[in-house]
């Protein structure tokens, strides 16, 4: 009896998925508090989320921006907002 193998077959389970390295305090501590207020709803003439103000690009790129790009995105959030009728003037 001959068996044939068609691709190598590994003998051994893939070693896991290495663990992350903890994150230290400070890093929590850093970064700003996400705006999101879990009103999810784009705004068709915007572009705009009606319930924080942020594009979909932003919203996308808020967990890689700096603290600096955070706050400077924060600080014109509510204008946006009043704009779009969502925040008494």
């Amino acid at each position: 009896m001959t068996v044939a193998f068609l691709a190598a077959v590994p003998m051994v389970a893939p070693a896991p998925n290495p663990p992350r390295p903890a994150k230290a305090i400070h890093d929590y501590y850093s970064m700003t508090v996400s705006p999101c207020t879990k009103v999810c709803t784009l705004d068709p003439v915007s572009g705009l989320c009606s319930g924080c103000g942020r594009s979909l690009a932003e919203i996308e790129r808020w967990p890689r921006m700096s603290d600096a790009e955070r706050a400077e995105l924060m600080a014109v959030l509510e204008r946006r907002l009043r704009e779009l009728g969502r925040v008494a003037s």
